[in-house]
């Protein structure tokens, strides 16, 4: 009997496993025959282990020796409890070594600023994570009146003193703070991933979302020259075609803040309309209609506050529901910046089953006209076609599947987003500025839809290793699939290694190769190594290259569910600080 494994670019049929060749929109040598694949240690012909694999990382260390503190402290800006919501935490170890996280949640939007501030309403704590393994804090663990949230990893020697002294200091902003100078930066890095379910319009019609948590690395850096902490939203609805967008802004800092909102209508280059929020406390979160574009239009935002900021977006109308995360500015006088010249979408549809794409690019320039283009490729990574537009400084503009005759239907891929240099003659050369982008994947017909952020290079490239911290199979009716795409424009393949992990260690684990720009499909429903009813996360490693430079992996996981309504999510990999394969000269 023949099982369909993987639906797209590569397939597992009875242990033979099938590759085609694939093309990039990158350099390449087409004359070039594809070099032989190189096939780790322990694995079958067909891609999955002979032999139990070896872990994936090293065995726990000494205490004490956690890591620098990268991605330690996760902000939560949205968590919803009441009038029928319920949501979900998931918290994944993606370091080296044993950890836990102690969770603070705070409450509702107060509008004063310490010493008035009411400071955490209560405190979380996991057990013990080992690297790869994820932890749940479920609906009923988390009090009802919470409404934002900050995650810590704490190493797992001194992990039961921090959660026992973070319990001491519900209630008081300032015992929160010395608990931050004490405990904070020393764990592991950790991923984590917030899901969101609640009613839609009509009674038994639900609507979900999720959103990863907001690191310390997407805090921004406060500019020297200007001052302040600066963020993009870069999709905006105000009731535009039945669809509505919410703000949702929690300030990180030790210090209360006041928030600027500068809101720019799609396609008007001229001028802004600014908004306010007279104060937001450290912890808490503010919820905002972005009321300062014109009713019935799209656009975008760009955001500034004394302290660093955590955002959420999310999109909703029509009993559909959508959240990505907001980015920080450009720095010049600090050498910042979060965006890039070239961004990654590994999962687009176009008429697939219903499902259509929707590409919103913001130009993080607030000086220059970005030209941009969107390059659209097959499941095999070759380029289809091509459409460029321009985009105003500091505005957005959509690439809408639909609307681009030269893709086919019933399509499925990936696109590539560059900005790049131009100039007009008789004047000077411009140099390219950098762009954000986010994905909104809908389908109209079943009233579905989730939004995802585009990869960075810096997010993709150089990156040994990608967390996936929430995994479903058939739990509740929900299942989980996700979308790799081998990111290293260069001739030749990657292998890579996907270990899937419960909540008390790995289970199992296979590899597969991807030629260049290449994407590989996976549906947890056809891994029957899988029971019904799984819950976990899953650790994407490069095992070994013949490609030239460095490798670059993009991954999106994609929910899917049988109950009535939207009841898709979607969030980006993580990328995980491990040693990866060193390049070929």
């Amino acid at each position: 009997m023949v099982k369909k494994i993987l639906l797209l670019g590569v397939v597992l049929m009875s242990g033979l496993w099938v590759s085609a060749t694939a093309g990039f929109a990158g350099p390449s040598d087409p004359t070039s025959e594809p070099p032989p694949l190189v096939t780790p240690t322990g694995i079958a012909p067909g891609g999955f282990y002979a032999t139990p694999p070896p872990l994936p990382f090293p065995p726990p260390s000494p205490p004490g020796s956690g890591s620098s503190g990268f991605n330690t402290r996760v902000q939560l800006p949205a968590i919803d409890h009441d009038n029928g919501w319920e949501t979900w935490i998931q918290v994944q170890n993606v370091g080296l070594y044993e950890t836990k996280a102690v969770g603070f949640l705070w409450g509702d939007y107060s509008g004063v600023c310490p010493p008035q501030a009411p400071g955490p309403l209560t405190v979380v704590c996991t057990g013990l994570l080992s690297p790869g393994a994820a932890w749940s804090w479920m609906t009923y663990q988390l009090t009802p009146a919470a409404r934002s949230g900050i995650v810590y990893s704490v190493p797992a020697a001194i992990a039961d003193e921090a959660c026992e002294a973070a319990f001491q200091t519900r209630g008081s902003h300032f015992d929160w703070l010395r608990w931050e100078r004490i405990y904070a930066g020393q764990g592991e890095p950790i991923a984590v991933t917030v899901n969101r379910v609640g009613p839609g319009s009509e009674e038994g019609i639900l609507v979900a979302s999720s959103y990863t948590g907001i690191s310390e690395t997407m805090e921004g850096v406060q500019d020297p020259v200007f001052g302040g902490f600066m963020f993009y939203a870069p999709l905006l609805y105000n009731q535009y075609h039945d669809l509505n967008s919410e703000l949702i802004i929690q300030n990180s800092g030790n210090e209360c803040t006041s928030v600027e909102i500068w809101y720019k209508e799609q396609g008007d280059c001229l001028r802004s309309t600014v908004r306010t929020i007279a104060a937001i406390s450290p912890g808490e979160s503010m919820r905002i209609a972005p009321d300062g574009l014109p009713f019935g239009s799209q656009g975008s935002a760009w955001i500034r506050a004394s302290q660093p900021l955590g955002i959420i977006v999310d999109q909703w109308g029509r009993d559909l529901l959508m959240s990505y995360h907001a980015v920080p500015a450009d720095s010049a006088g600090a050498d910042f910046t979060a965006g890039a010249l070239i961004n990654f979408a590994p999962l687009i549809y176009r008429e697939f089953n219903g499902w259509d794409t929707g590409i919103q690019v913001q130009n993080l320039s607030g000086t220059f006209t970005a030209k941009v283009k969107v390059t659209f490729l097959d499941h095999g990574g070759n380029p289809i076609t091509t459409v460029a537009d321009w985009i105003c400084p500091r505005g957005s503009q959509t690439y809408f599947l639909p609307a681009i005759n030269q893709l086919p239907g019933h399509y499925v891929g990936a696109a590539v987003v560059t900005s790049q240099g131009w100039f007009s003659p008789g004047g000077p050369a411009v140099d390219a500025p950098r762009v954000s982008s986010v994905v909104n994947l809908i389908n109209y017909g079943t009233g579905q839809a989730v939004s995802y952020n585009a990869l960075t290079p810096q997010e993709s490239q150089g990156i040994g290793a990608v967390g996936i911290p929430l995994l479903l199979q058939n739990r509740g009716g929900i299942t989980s699939e996700i979308a790799i795409q081998n990111l290293n424009p260069n001739a030749g393949s990657t292998t890579f290694r996907l270990d899937i992990y419960s909540p008390n260690g790995l289970i199992d684990g296979f590899c597969f190769t991807l030629n260049r720009g290449q994407i590989i499909y996976f549906d947890l429903a056809d891994i029957r190594i899988l029971n019904p009813g799984f819950r976990g996360s899953a650790v994407i490693t490069v095992t070994s290259t013949d490609q030239r430079g460095e490798p670059a992996i993009g991954a999106v996981m994609v929910e899917r569910g049988t109950w009535p309504g939207d009841q898709s999510k979607a969030t980006e990999g993580f990328p995980i600080a491990m040693p990866a394969p060193p390049p070929l000269p």
